[in-house]
């Protein structure tokens, strides 16, 4: 196990008055002094695919091999493509429909997505989050 020992003020982490009991969790006066005990069990790295943090890729699982699609490649996906408050707005490839197909850089699909599909590999599960300067525009999808 990691032991991580660090002291904070909890006048920075909670308000006024501390936090109250919630719960199985018990009371933290304000001005407390905070000791964690931390096990590192994993973590998800976060790519930043177009290096402005405006297509962001968090792998879930990994890929196989080396190889990733390039320009002009055709590739098939499954998608679930969600809006921030959970509403899907485009399924492809699930419920035993055939995998979504398109030609990488051809302009088939959004450009966020090209950019995420030509940084994985085959196999690879990720959760894509798509600024909407890669995506539909201030206008939406029409």
């Amino acid at each position: 196990m990691c032991k991580f020992i660090d002291m904070y003020s909890f006048a920075d982490a909670f308000d006024e008055n501390g936090r109250p009991a919630s719960g199985d969790e018990g009371v933290v006066p304000l001005n407390a002094s905070l000791q964690i005990d931390l096990e590192w069990i994993s973590w998800k790295v976060v790519s930043d695919i177009t290096k402005d943090k405006n297509v962001l890729k968090k792998t879930l699982k990994e890929g196989e091999g080396y190889e990733r699609p390039n320009d002009g490649a055709v590739v098939q996906v499954k998608l679930i493509g969600k809006l921030q408050d959970g509403t899907v707005f485009v399924k492809k490839g699930h419920d035993d429909e055939q995998p979504f197909e398109f030609k990488i850089d051809e302009e088939q699909v959004i450009d966020g997505l090209d950019k995420a599909v030509m940084n994985m590999k085959k196999g690879k599960v990720a959760l894509v989050t798509i600024h909407p300067e890669y995506a539909f525009g201030s206008s939406g999808s029409t």
